[in-house]
Protein backbone atom coordinates (compact mmCIF):
# COMPACT_ATOMS: atom_id res chain seq x y z
CA UNK A 1 0.00 0.00 0.00
CA UNK A 2 3.10 2.80 0.86
CA UNK A 3 5.62 2.21 -1.37
CA UNK A 4 7.63 3.77 -3.12
CA UNK A 5 4.71 6.19 -5.06
CA UNK A 6 3.36 7.23 -1.69
CA UNK A 7 5.62 10.34 -1.29
CA UNK A 8 3.64 11.12 -4.44
CA UNK A 9 0.17 11.00 -2.79
CA UNK A 10 1.65 12.77 0.55
CA UNK A 11 2.00 9.40 2.62
CA UNK A 12 5.92 9.28 2.06
CA UNK A 13 5.76 12.22 4.12
CA UNK A 14 4.18 10.71 6.65
CA UNK A 15 6.60 7.91 6.24
CA UNK A 16 9.68 10.17 6.99
CA UNK A 17 8.35 11.82 9.83
CA UNK A 18 6.96 8.66 11.70
CA UNK A 19 10.58 7.21 10.87
CA UNK A 20 12.33 10.19 12.65
CA UNK A 21 10.05 10.20 16.00
CA UNK A 22 10.23 6.15 16.34
CA UNK A 23 13.99 5.87 15.13
CA UNK A 24 12.88 2.99 13.47
CA UNK A 25 14.21 2.03 9.81
CA UNK A 26 11.83 3.89 7.28
CA UNK A 27 11.54 0.10 5.18
CA UNK A 28 10.02 -0.96 9.10
CA UNK A 29 8.12 2.15 9.51
CA UNK A 30 6.23 1.37 5.93
CA UNK A 31 5.38 -1.84 6.92
CA UNK A 32 3.91 -1.03 10.44
CA UNK A 33 1.78 1.54 8.54
CA UNK A 34 0.59 -0.61 6.22
CA UNK A 35 -0.25 -2.96 8.74
CA UNK A 36 -2.17 0.44 10.93
CA UNK A 37 -3.76 1.02 7.85
CA UNK A 38 -5.07 -2.82 6.93
CA UNK A 39 -6.61 -2.79 10.51
CA UNK A 40 -8.02 0.56 10.00
CA UNK A 41 -9.53 -0.32 6.55
CA UNK A 42 -10.64 -3.76 7.76
CA UNK A 43 -8.73 -6.21 5.85
CA UNK A 44 -6.38 -7.38 8.56
CA UNK A 45 -9.21 -9.16 11.06
CA UNK A 46 -8.12 -8.96 14.82
CA UNK A 47 -9.47 -11.92 15.92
Amino acid sequence: MFDKEASLTGFGDTVVDFSKMTNIPAKEAIGMMNALFRIVTGDLPLD
